[in-house]
């Protein structure tokens, strides 16, 4: 997800949490007695809000706004789409596509019985294909061990992908800890 996204994201929820407090506050106000909030509440005109439906702009005022919050909608869900483009570098034999490389690495990073289940990122950052490989590992399994499959994994990526394309492999325990480290 971009960041411009994310941050999307985190300005609309805080809007909504903002409208949400608000509205609490003001209806435990009124129900305390608190001078404004009761003010406000006997401002407003319950015959008014009523006959709103029955007014000529009524029909036109909710169809724009669900047209404006249906764009709105689809818009948000398109921003949240991944790119389906595949990452690919160029050898001297042809055009190498990293992500099936990496897919084949994480699989071969889960026929060890130490690794569990692996996933695999991968993303150009600066310039550089980075290849993150992100596996569970059982927490009692030697860390030597773990080092030297990960570095076998590592090393026979970059020989079939290139040496510009960096591997990292994130091992995290298997039990309730969430920790990673690079191994």
């Amino acid at each position: 997800m971009k960041r411009s996204t994310r941050v999307l994201d985190r300005v609309i929820v805080g809007v909504i949490g903002l409208l949400f407090i608000g509205g609490g506050l003001w209806l435990v106000g009124y129900r305390e007695g608190v001078a404004p909030a009761v003010t406000g509440a006997h401002r407003l005109r319950p015959r008014a809000i009523a006959d709103a439906p029955q007014q000529d702009w009524w029909a036109l005022a909710v169809g724009g706004a669900g047209v404006i919050l249906v764009l709105l909608t689809v818009w948000l869900l398109l921003r949240h789409l991944r790119p389906a483009t595949s990452v690919t570098v160029q050898r001297p034999g042809g055009t190498v596509d990293i992500g099936r490389l990496a897919a084949a690495a994480a699989d071969d990073l889960e026929r060890h019985p130490a690794f569990d289940r692996a996933r695999v990122a991968v993303r150009r950052e600066g310039g550089r294909v980075v290849v993150r490989i992100k596996s569970r590992v059982d927490p009692a399994a030697d860390v030597d061990e773990l080092s030297r499959v990960a570095a076998a994994v590592r090393r026979e990526l970059q020989a079939a992908a290139g040496p510009e394309v960096v591997v990292q492999v994130l091992a995290e325990p298997g039990d309730a800890e969430t920790t990673s480290r690079v191994i």
